[in-house]
């Protein structure tokens, strides 16, 4: 069964753009090496003076997800995190799986 993942970011002040750089960097690692990796998408709040950064994942099943992360450049990226104070608050982390609706058009 497909686990779907959000991660919400809250960018301290002026901050928001090195997160997505980073998180740039890390999403062609996934579509490079994480075969169970279906999605890591970026996306930016609109109309915020300080914009939350959200990435939808989905993953091919728990397995997937357990290796998602699992390169040095995730650890380079943490680094970067923790070092340039880059979060005003914690990261939230939401893993659910499909209960309805409709997933795509595409």
């Amino acid at each position: 069964m497909a686990i779907e993942l959000i991660a919400v970011f809250h960018p301290a002040p002026g901050k928001t753009d090195r997160i997505v750089e980073l998180l740039s960097g890390v999403a062609k690692i996934v579509e490079a090496k994480e075969t169970g990796t279906l999605r890591y998408e970026i996306h930016k709040q609109i109309g915020a003076e300080n914009p939350k950064v959200y990435v939808t994942e989905r993953y091919t099943d728990k397995a997937a997800l357990k290796q998602h992360g699992k390169f040095p450049e995730f650890a380079e990226m943490n680094k970067a995190f923790a070092n340039e104070g880059l979060l005003a608050d914690n990261l939230e982390i939401h893993v659910m799986t499909p209960a309805g609706g409709m997933a795509s058009r595409l």
